[in-house]
């Protein structure tokens, strides 16, 4: 069975829930993990079974498996990993709201 390469970004509270979840996916193998908080990213990478962890998402975005990111960052960071997963190509799942404000909503 073919497995699709996921980022995750943000491994906060619920960046570990998405974790555990995508870490029970048989369909899924998450390649990389990203979170500034070195003990989060391990921690999620634990859970999801993830290859490898950044403390950046955009490194994260450029490992070489990722074909769909799973976005749980704070907020105001939304939009502007949307356009950058979007530049590389790779499909987006994002939490809610994608941005503070409709300008930075519709250019996502």
């Amino acid at each position: 069975m073919r497995r699709l390469g996921v980022a995750l970004l943000g491994a906060g509270r619920m960046g570990q829930l998405h974790a555990e979840l995508l870490g029970a996916l048989p369909e899924v193998r998450v390649v990389a993990v990203a979170d500034p908080l070195r003990e989060n990213a391990e921690r999620a990478a634990f859970l999801a079974r993830a290859e490898e962890t950044y403390l950046e998402p955009l490194e994260a975005l450029d490992h070489p498996g990722v074909e769909a990111v799973v976005i749980v960052t704070p907020t105001p960071t939304h939009a502007a990993l949307i356009r950058e997963a979007a530049r590389r190509r790779q499909a987006v799942f994002c939490e809610k709201p994608v941005a503070l404000d409709l300008a930075s909503t519709e250019a996502a």
